[in-house]
């Protein structure tokens, strides 16, 4: 099976995992690490791949997408289909701050 789609639904270290679908578990989010490896993912997630992780590291993605305006952001899109909660497609609606991007400070 994993020879089948591994040219569209392989996981490769570094990739970050979000979660589609489902009522609790919306917007978590997960590294894949080489001990996850090789290995398939579901279409009830997302996977996000830096093209390039020397200019933008998973590790700042991942803590990106948890940022409480992003979080927001993502909050925001979510919709119940039927009896589940999902994203579908509107993840890629949200913006993501850059590391340029000056972050108010609370007071």
């Amino acid at each position: 099976m994993y020879a089948e789609y591994e040219h569209k639904a392989a996981l490769k270290p570094l990739d970050v995992l979000v979660v589609r679908d489902g009522t609790y578990l919306v917007v978590s989010y997960g590294l894949v690490t080489d001990a996850d490896v090789p290995a398939l993912f579901c279409g009830g997630m997302f996977r996000l791949r830096s093209r390039d992780n020397d200019r933008f590291d998973p590790h700042v993605h991942l803590a990106y997408l948890n940022l409480p305006i992003v979080r927001k952001q993502v909050r925001t899109r979510q919709f119940t289909r039927d009896v589940i909660d999902t994203l579908g497609k509107r993840i890629l609606e949200v913006a993501i701050p850059s590391r340029s991007t000056r972050v108010p400070s609370r007071k």
